[in-house]
């Protein structure tokens, strides 16, 4: 949405270069997801923050008994989210602590999904998002649970499932729609995901990129 944003300041498309965010893509390489035959692995990395909206995801759990939700990371909503996810009862959701952003692809690969969540404010994504969480997931090609006010290229891509934030709810009947699906069709929105981060993140692409604009300008 750079392009809208820039337009409100008089700017045209030919006026800027948007490089995106870019991750070092060969730095991970994927495992195939498989079957394990025990709960839907479900996990989230990242801060736990109000941003993150977590209270919904924990409440979704409540109504998932068949699958299992793993949240790595620290924040200031931690401590309550511990303690709304024992008084919901709900022993299908585990805290872990934090990990190093280069070891997030170890307990990635070991889910059958991953989630991201944030808050019902349209007006502040109305441009877009960009979180290093997602290109995390991609790059380990898990199919993703998207909680947003808006979805993101990759999800329509094919890269997952958007659903509305902040209602447990449609959490829970996205992770349904997605645990539903075969092994293969998770298998194939896993790789959907990391072509897109390939295509559009790849940060050797990106470096290439920023060297031939400042080389046309510098022959301007």
């Amino acid at each position: 949405g750079v392009g809208d944003y820039a337009k409100r300041y008089g700017l045209l498309d030919s006026d800027f270069t948007w490089i995106p965010n870019g991750y070092a893509l060969a730095d991970v390489i994927a495992e195939p997801a498989r079957d394990h035959g025990g709960p839907f692995e479900l996990i989230y990395t990242g801060a736990h923050g109000e941003a993150n909206s977590l209270e919904a995801l924990v409440d979704a759990m409540l109504l998932l008994p068949e699958a299992r939700l793993s949240l790595y990371g620290e924040g200031p909503s931690k401590a309550s989210l511990i303690a709304r996810a024992a008084s919901n009862g709900s022993s299908n959701v585990v805290f872990h602590d934090p990990i190093p952003a280069s070891d997030v692809h170890i307990p990635v690969a070991r889910a059958d999904a991953t989630i991201l969540s944030v808050r019902n404010l349209p007006e502040l994504y109305r441009y877009g998002m960009s979180m290093n969480k997602l290109f995390e997931y991609l790059a380990a090609e898990r199919p993703i649970v998207f909680a947003s006010p808006i979805s993101h290229g990759a999800i329509s891509a094919g890269a997952g499932i958007w659903c509305e934030p902040e209602s447990p709810p449609a959490v829970a009947a996205a992770v349904r729609e997605l645990a539903s699906t075969s092994l293969t069709q998770r298998r194939k929105m896993g790789a959907t995901g990391r072509r897109f981060l390939e295509e559009n993140h790849d940060a050797t692409r990106l470096a290439d990129h920023l060297a031939a604009v400042l080389d046309r300008v510098c022959r301007k």
